[in-house]
């Protein structure tokens, strides 16, 4: 059975094939919807599921918690032929007509970004090969998970402005949705939204004096901000808008690739959808994050997963190859297996930095990242070195759960190397071996000699910090990466 793009080629040159197709137009739809998308055609049909326009008008929680469940319930890849019996013909033809018209050229656009990335950080020029299947399915399950999280719970236009959205804490939806996901394919979700929140970016700063000429204005002199006016001039809300714009998803950024007709219609269209997002974030965001430590950290609190638990007994994950299917969550990409030195980390999110996320870093198969310098871009991004991994994630009751010291360097490179500590004793990965605050301390102080130090005795905290103007309070707040202290910060 011939892919998508070879069965609307064969449907327009061939009479022959047509009539065929006319016949049985159901069976050779879905078969080659199955054949393109492999096991993300169960994401696909959750995708379609929840992005209709009586679902979209009517998002409840209970909606929303009962569309997961379901797609929980299929998305193993024994399920797949249960797709047949679930689906109508008009429903699998509007799936067609979403990933031909919509999905493949935003997958092409996040291709070619990631990659001219990767060619710029590893300095490689020349031919890219084509991407692999495994490398195209990745990008694809990337994709339609970074739609679904929009379906259920991202802005809406749907929505009537009378009725209020479902309202999700961070925590919730991290448990509910993100939780589906191997830490790896969260990964890979992460770099779409990199993706999406790097392009609106760009096009806020070409408009923004477009979008609101009032933001122009001192706040001394600012009149209350008019219906029609976005106020842009502070980070938060810059980062909120774009955050709520972002998760339109991939019809509205295809609209702004492929179908703005003027400057005029592109700033018309961004500010019809400049709106905060339901519950005041997205993926990422000023006042709340998904995908932050503190959601994290939240989570911890409810007790550990499995996944948690293998972080700590340090499992091992070696780079197994490269598979399309991977029900049990061993094949994760080479690029994760080497950054975790071969064991299990169940950190994602505001625990990496988005640097690797330009480079779609989860995205590529081993025989790209081992040719294409990605390997050497990845050891100078993470500052990789030998030693034992400061993080151990401590199993305690909700009530006498609290973290209340933080220890941050920034390195001579843009990323931030945080841990974090329990009252009393920091344990390393080895549990016979607890050691004190101070001596560790002393210890990762001397690693980083020639930065600012404070130490306050009375709270307890510890903040070492460069002083790279480029780098806001946010954004070294967001950072966390808790491998290994490397060397040499110069």
């Amino acid at each position: 059975m011939a892919e998508l793009e070879e069965l609307r080629a064969l449907v327009h040159a061939s009479p022959v094939y047509y009539q065929q197709y006319l016949l049985d137009r159901r069976r050779i739809l879905l078969n080659s919807l199955e054949k393109t998308l492999g096991p993300v055609i169960i994401e696909a049909y959750t995708v379609h599921r929840s992005g209709t326009v009586d679902l979209l008008e009517t998002r409840s929680k209970q909606t929303v918690t009962s569309i997961l469940e379901v797609y929980k319930r299929h998305k193993f890849p024994s399920n797949i032929s249960k797709l047949s019996e679930m689906c109508t013909t008009d429903e699998i033809t509007r799936m067609v007509g979403f990933h031909l018209f919509i999905v493949t050229p935003i997958a092409r656009r996040y291709t070619q970004w990631a990659l001219g990335n990767l060619s710029g950080e590893a300095g490689v020029t020349g031919i890219v090969k084509p991407t692999s299947k495994v490398e195209e399915i990745r990008t694809l399950r990337a994709l339609y998970r970074f739609q679904l999280c929009c379906n259920l719970f991202g802005a809406n236009r749907h929505e009537s402005p009378r009725r209020n959205p479902p309202e999700f804490s961070a925590l919730e939806v991290l448990n509910l949705c993100i939780a589906l996901f191997e830490p790896w394919e969260t990964e890979e979700v992460c770099c779409i939204n990199t993706f999406f929140k790097e392009k609106y970016h760009h096009i806020f700063l070409d408009i923004v004096s477009e979008i609101n000429q009032n933001d122009l204005i001192s706040d001394e002199q600012r009149p209350p901000t008019p219906e029609g006016a976005f106020r842009l001039a502070d980070q938060s809300t810059w980062d909120i808008y774009i955050s709520g714009i972002i998760s339109y998803g991939l019809p509205l950024l295809h609209t702004v690739f492929y179908r703005i007709e003027n400057r005029a219609h592109l700033v018309s269209t961004i500010e019809e959808h400049m709106k905060t997002p339901p519950n005041g974030f997205f993926l990422e965001g000023e006042w709340g994050d998904v995908m932050n430590d503190d959601a994290h950290y939240d989570r911890l609190r409810e007790g550990l997963s499995e996944r948690d638990r293998k972080q700590n007994r340090g499992d091992p994950l070696p780079f197994q190859g490269d598979e399309i299917l991977d029900p049990t969550g061993t094949h994760p990409p080479l690029a994760w297996t080497l950054m975790w030195k071969g064991t299990y980390s169940n950190l994602f999110g505001g625990f990496i930095d988005d640097s690797l996320r330009r480079w779609g870093y989860v995205t590529w198969d081993a025989e790209r990242i081992r040719r294409a310098g990605a390997e050497e871009v990845l050891k100078r991004q993470l500052l990789l070195v030998d030693g034992e991994r400061y993080f151990e994630i401590e199993e305690m009751g909700t009530k006498d759960f609290t973290w209340v010291n933080s220890v941050r360097i920034l390195a001579s490179y843009p990323y931030i190397i945080s841990c974090w500590f329990q009252t009393g004793t920091f344990r390393r990965a080895d549990p016979e071996n607890a050691v004190s605050k101070p001596s560790f301390l002393t210890k990762l102080l001397g690693k980083a000699g020639q930065y600012k130090r404070t130490w306050n005795t009375g709270n307890n905290s510890c903040v070492l910090a460069a002083t790279r103007k480029h780098h806001s309070t946010a954004a070294m707040q967001r950072r966390l990466c808790t491998t290994k202290l490397e060397a040499p910060l110069n």
